[in-house]
């Protein structure tokens, strides 16, 4: 993933930025029946423009490493957004798949986890800056 910022340069994903994989990687487990994550974006900019909450963030990785199988919850939850809200009653879940890659908008993205039913789910995320 390295080399990932080079190369969303070329393919002009983000005009005008200068990108770079934050050195700092995320691995969470949610453990089974006792988490999920709340509905939120990973970067609020440019109304926070603290990096120590995100604002320097523009893409999020993630990748997952889940012997997951339907009804082990733990869901990723993409949410559609009505104008700068989003709508907790309509989003995609993606399932958190061994070798499933997710990138996306950290500045336009709302997303939720849901909990996990069965198992540990585990997962990294790396923020592209």
């Amino acid at each position: 993933l390295a080399g990932l910022p080079l190369e969303l340069q070329n393919a002009n994903v983000l005009s005008g930025v200068h990108l770079q994989v934050h050195p700092a990687t995320m691995i969470a487990v949610y453990p089974e029946q006792a988490a999920a994550y709340a509905l939120h974006k990973d970067s609020y900019a440019p109304a926070d423009n603290d990096p120590a909450t995100g604002a320097t963030r523009h893409l999020t990785i993630l990748a997952y490493f889940n012997d997951w199988r339907p009804g082990h919850g733990g869901e990723l939850r993409i949410h559609e957004s009505a104008g700068q809200r989003p709508d907790p009653r309509h989003f995609q879940a993606l399932e958190p798949k061994a070798g499933t890659v997710v990138i996306f908008d950290s500045r336009k993205v709302w997303h939720a986890v849901a909990p996990s039913l069965r198992g540990d789910r585990w997962a990294m995320t790396l923020w592209v800056h």
